[in-house]
């Protein structure tokens, strides 16, 4: 039905819905009968619809949700119906929103991630973050986009300084949400590994931040039931020493040692609080 009309939006609610109720193993199914190919044709059809975008959208964020449809998705034009529906649609918050949250699926799994980067999701993913993304899950999920993106962005200090900024702008303004510090840290660890710039990130006050957010989050192996991404194969307190050594170079003025101290004493609390475990 989605095929031959689409843009009906019945068709879509019941694909959305038998998305919902599909496990991971029927999921594919639907993806090789057509569903990622009619989703994409759906969202090219009407452009300039916001209802159906988001509603495309959260098809496509339910047909990533299972592997199997990765590179069905990506084969089909995912990506670029994506990029398109946030050039397209850009004072839509909604729209911002679901899209940014798609963004950090395909990239969390891998297909995809090339294209976007090719496409400009990551500037679109910074802007949003910056201008729509006011709930701290949506920003959790801009964060992880941006950690995932980062991979294809090896040694551009510019680019990657943009990106660790506009985190640390989130973490300030979300200085009691354990999820958005600890993806924060998370996120940062991977940006400044990179290439970002750690004296402009020293002039911002990172390693102050990074220091309240692993206090907050010092207790927390998973937040809200949802293990944080990237997960990398090292605890919490080692990343944010791998942050203070790239922070810290020999000829850091007197003035910032001081938050970077801050760190290290969070950072030995932390591991002696983890190694009494």
């Amino acid at each position: 039905m989605l095929q031959a009309h689409p843009t009906g939006l019945c068709a879509l609610r019941a694909l959305q819905a038998l998305l919902v109720l599909a496990d991971e193993q029927n999921a594919p199914i639907l993806g090789e009968a057509g569903a990622c190919c009619a989703v994409v044709r759906a969202m090219d059809a009407a452009p300039d619809d916001a209802c159906i975008q988001m509603l495309c959208l959260e098809v496509v964020g339910l047909l990533a949700f299972s592997g199997g449809n990765l590179i069905m998705l990506d084969r089909a034009g995912a990506c670029r119906a994506i990029v398109k529906a946030m050039r397209t649609l850009p004072d839509s918050a909604e729209v911002q929103c679901s899209a940014v949250a798609v963004v950090a699926q395909l990239a969390l799994g891998g297909c995809g991630r090339e294209n976007l980067l090719l496409l400009g999701a990551r500037e679109l993913v910074l802007a949003a973050l910056t201008a729509h993304l006011r709930a701290p899950r949506d920003r959790v999920m801009a964060m992880i986009a941006l950690a995932c993106l980062a991979d294809g962005l090896d040694r551009e200090t510019e680019t990657l300084t943009q990106d660790a900024a506009a985190v640390l702008a989130a973490m300030r303004e979300h200085p009691d949400d354990k999820a958005v510090q600890k993806q924060g840290v998370r996120t940062m660890a991977l940006l400044v590994h990179n290439g970002a710039d750690c004296a402009e990130l020293c002039e911002r006050r990172a390693p102050d931040v990074i220091a309240e957010a692993m206090l907050v989050s010092a207790d927390d192996k998973e937040v809200n039931g949802q293990r944080l991404q990237p997960a990398p194969a090292v605890d919490s307190a080692i990343v944010s020493v791998a942050i203070v050594h790239c922070m810290l170079p020999e000829t850091l003025p007197a003035t910032e040692k001081v938050p970077a101290q801050r760190l290290m004493t969070a950072v030995q609390r932390i591991a002696f609080k983890e190694s009494a475990h």
